[in-house]
């Protein structure tokens, strides 16, 4: 891109009509905050740091002063990486020098590094050895309107800092239109409003709410895909019709426009966007949209191979039996929002995405009853050459020697084969279905902004982590369930889960205008408007709804005396706050005075969970250190075996073979460090991707493992003063006390059901069954909250042949332990801070 187009296309952003007064408003900023309301589209995360990198270097050649740093925090690592190049690029610098990032794992900052994105996480950690901030001159806080857990942990922070560092100046920047919250909390601070850039959105929603969210995303993204085809030299600036969408007068009760200048004609894209409620969503829809691949191929060759005919027999004067045109051959075939309701399918004989597949059906004779001649063999009569060509068996009558018939039939197949491409159909374009979800590796993330190939659509499977920030070019089309999966705290576990609810309205619009980023969009809603209606207007910030264990672990290590009192933006509840104070006095990070322990400091300055960090302490001493890495990694990478799907027979036996020699009988965790260790030693790339397929684990998640590994053990050895990482061998006994030693607080014993394992017509896999599945099997008892649960049928203890008796787990999915060893009860008694009382579970 030359420096004219650059800066072209940023005098266009919004944000840049309002420079000056920004500039202005910071240089003379009286109460050190100014709250920045960019909406959708208005570039404020890529140009305001541009912006404050220009005041800070002023001001430090009048003092003739080294410049400081400008720390800039997003919620998600993917978006802290992505704005860094993006700022890099525009700025026309070496990553990793001027502008760097750092996040959970990774980090590209040098000595020269002025402008610093990061996680909210990361400044967190970063405060921990400097609470002053003293290399710092601004705080950027983006997407404040997220309130994620740190991002809320950083404003009660920085409010408190401001007082005593009176040279620091705070922007919070937000796209949510209800800013109130924060101009409440920072008192008389600065309010600046800017607009945004967002194209008129089109918005369609259900009739009546589909059961299956998946499915329903399905039969959307054929319908988009067949009924706006990419023309064969499609461009960025082509514009495209959506057929789900009646005209702008059938839009629902309230016409949404997208930005001040919505009306304005831009540039349109032909991919779609999906957002799906978590991982599970995505990879089962990944895999039927792959399926239908091959169905839309076999579909295009057959409407090709018809239209073909077609042709050839209207130039020898013939007609089809029908005398009709094969609906199934228009391109743009119009089939309203009712394509994806549910009684549609079930009126359907054959596949419910069928109605999306026109013209995939069995070649037929011709009406006149004569046999389907070839391909070559039509040709050359429609040629009207000196050749006839009789059926099959039929003598051919030469007019010339071999080599004019050889010409000939070139001639005609060279024809055939020009007539096939001009003709187009529905399927023309390929589909690339692209995942984005927070624990896919970076690497993969990264590919949902690389262009796709030519002829084909890109269609991006995402959770909330596309909902802002991230622009993925070429959207034009949205397609939303609604959903996400937010972590819930649980009073019977005591313990976070992920559970799946319904997102908020500020969320649904910021979804739908991801479609009006570069152009007019799209979006369909699979739901209904009365659905929408009825939603909150913001969803429940994470504070209220978490548990607060490793909150309460970072306000101690950022020195706050009684974090009940700190200042929260919203305060959580004093009765999760004393519980996440009771369960790491138990875990030894707090004394009894509340203050913390080694080992606290010890977990504090280590990017995992207080129980994952136990585990890494723990490991220490009794030398295994090395396999608790591993299997810390392998936790936090959130790497599952699964069995694939559809498997039968002996290929369903070869994969339980193989399993076999992975499977400890007594431990998934040690599973877990049998298949990284198997994976790690294989020396080629093929090898391990093959490796995966074959045991049914994600590739990229044990990539993933491998980078939280190296950066765990760097930092043990760092901040453990550590000469080596030693290692506890096959001494699995070693290993698995361990394990009871960081888990002892999600310990359970055996209650009822000693012999054949299996769950009651009540369970579920995901632990949410009715009645909570407890009727019968083999029930446990968790030790500190006296909680009745099952161990989860992906263990490799749950086919155990003899019921184990005590069990220590990483975590609870409804009433299902997860990754579940085997330990001696004798081995928690021996733990000085175990009482058998509730006090809350721990999730690793």
């Amino acid at each position: 891109m030359s420096s004219s187009t650059l800066s072209e296309l940023q005098s266009q952003l919004p944000i840049r009509q309002n420079k000056e007064e920004i500039v202005r408003r910071l240089k003379s900023l009286e109460n050190q905050v100014m709250i920045l309301i960019g909406e959708t589209g208005s570039g404020k995360t890529t140009q305001v740091p541009q912006f404050v990198y220009d005041i800070v270097t002023e001001e430090a050649r009048t003092l003739r002063q080294r410049a400081k740093m400008i720390a800039i925090t997003q919620p998600r690592r993917i978006a802290a990486i992505s704005v860094a190049k993006r700022v890099a690029f525009e700025m026309k610098c070496e990553l990793g020098e001027l502008v760097g990032y750092q996040v959970r794992f990774e980090e590209r900052v040098s000595r020269e590094t002025r402008i610093k994105f990061m996680t909210d996480g990361m400044l967190v950690r970063e405060l921990m050895l400097d609470q002053d901030l003293k290399r710092c001159s601004f705080v950027l806080l983006d997407e404040a309107h997220e309130r994620s857990l740190h991002s809320d942990i950083l404003l009660g922070f920085l409010k408190t800092l401001l007082n005593r560092r009176k040279d620091l100046k705070l922007i919070v920047m937000s796209a949510t239109l209800h800013p109130e919250v924060f101009i409440d909390f920072f008192g008389g601070a600065d309010v600046l409003k800017v607009p945004g850039r967002s194209h008129k959105v089109h918005i369609r929603c259900l009739p009546r709410a589909e059961d299956d969210h998946v499915e329903a995303a399905l039969m959307a993204v054929l319908q988009i895909h067949r009924d706006n085809p990419m023309p064969p030299s499609a461009s960025s600036s082509s514009s495209s019709s959506f057929s789900l969408f009646a005209p702008d007068s059938e839009e629902p009760r309230k016409k949404r426009k997208r930005g001040a200048d919505s009306d304005k004609k831009g540039k349109a894209g032909y991919d779609i966007l999906v957002f799906l409620p978590g991982q599970g969503d995505i990879e089962a829809l990944q895999a039927r949209l792959n399926e239908k691949r091959e169905v839309m191929a076999q579909a295009r060759a057959e409407m090709v191979e018809e239209k073909l005919q077609e042709i050839l027999r209207a130039e020898r004067g013939e007609t089809s039996g029908t005398g009709k045109k094969e609906a199934a051959s228009e391109p743009g075939s119009k089939e309203k929002v009712a394509a994806v309701k549910r009684d549609d399918r079930e009126n359907n004989t054959g596949s419910p995405q069928m109605d999306f597949l026109p013209g995939l059906r069995k070649r037929k004779l011709d009406s006149e009853g004569e046999s389907e001649k070839s391909t070559t063999e039509t040709t050359a009569e429609a040629n009207g050459k000196n050749v006839t060509v009789e059926g099959q068996g039929g003598q051919e009558e030469e007019q010339g020697g071999q080599e004019v018939k050889d010409q000939r039939r070139a001639a005609s197949e060279r024809r055939i084969n020009a007539i096939r491409k001009k003709i187009q159909t529905p399927w023309d374009a390929d589909i690339l279905v692209l995942p984005i979800y927070a624990a896919l590796p970076l690497e993969e993330q990264q590919k949902v902004f690389q262009p796709a190939p030519p002829n084909t659509r890109k269609v991006v499977l995402a959770t909330n982590i596309a909902e802002t920030s991230l622009t993925v070019p070429g959207i034009s089309f949205v397609v939303d369930t609604g959903l996400a999966k937010v972590k819930q705290f649980k009073p019977a576990s005591m313990s976070d889960q992920l559970v799946q609810v319904q997102v908020a309205k500020a969320n649904v619009m910021q979804r739908a205008g991801r479609a009006g980023r570069e152009g007019p969009g799209n979006a369909l809603w699979l739901f209904t408007e009365d659905d929408f209606h009825s939603r909150p207007e913001q969803m429940e910030p994470e504070i209220l709804r978490c548990d607060l264990d490793h909150v309460f672990l970072e306000l101690k290590a950022l020195k706050v005396d009684n974090p009940i009192k700190f200042p929260f933006v919203s305060v959580p509840s004093k009765e999760y706050l004393r519980a996440a104070a009771h369960k790491l006095l138990k875990l030894g990070a707090l004394d009894k005075k509340g203050n913390l322990t080694e080992i606290g400091q010890k977990m504090a300055v280590l990017p995992v969970t207080p129980v994952c960090g136990l585990l890494l302490i723990e490991s220490v001493s009794l030398e295994c250190a090395a396999e608790m890495l591993t299997i810390v990694s392998m936790l936090s990478a959130e790497v599952r075996i699964e069995e694939p799907k559809r498997l039968q027979g002996a290929e369903r036996k070869a994969f339980e073979t193989r399993m076999k020699k992975l499977r400890h009988p007594e431990s998934d965790h040690l599973t877990l460090l049998r298949v990284y260790n198997t994976w790690h030693q294989l020396p080629k790339d093929a090898e391990k991707f093959r490796f995966c397929k074959e045991h049914g684990v994600n590739s990229g998640s044990l990539l993933k493992a491998k980078s939280i590994r190296e950066q765990l053990k760097s930092l043990m050895l760092q901040q453990f003063q550590l000469k080596s990482i030693t290692s506890g061998g096959n001494n699995w006994e070693v290993i698995r006390k361990c394990l009871c030693r960081g888990l002892f607080l999600n310990s359970a014993v055996l209650v009822r059901g000693g012999g054949a394992m299996g769950f009651s017509g009540a369970d579920s896999e995901d632990g949410r069954g009715p009645g909570r599945g407890m009727t019968g099997g083999r029930v446990y008892e968790t030790k500190a909250t006296r909680t009745e649960a099952k161990i989860h049928p992906n263990s490799v203890l749950f086919h155990s042949q003899k019921a184990p008796k005590c069990i220590v787990f990483s975590e609870l999915i409804g009433y299902l332990c997860r990754e579940v060893t085997v330990v001696d009860e004798r081995w928690l008694v021996e733990i000085p801070t175990f009482r058998e009382v509730p006090v809350g579970g721990a999730h690793a």
